[in-house]
């Protein structure tokens, strides 16, 4: 499991996406270059499940 955090340029909240794959990930963070998005911060937190 991966959280992901973010902030837009712009905007002052921290959004968050819980993905299960690196693929999702990468095909999440794909998506803001697509939408021409502008991130101001990101962080990727690996979570370890038992």
């Amino acid at each position: 499991m991966y959280i992901v955090e973010f902030i837009f340029f712009g905007d002052s909240r921290l959004f968050r996406e819980i993905l299960t794959s690196v693929d999702e990930v990468e095909q999440f963070l794909r998506g803001f270059d697509e939408l021409e998005q502008k991130l101001i911060y990101i962080n990727i937190i690996r979570k370890i499940t038992s």
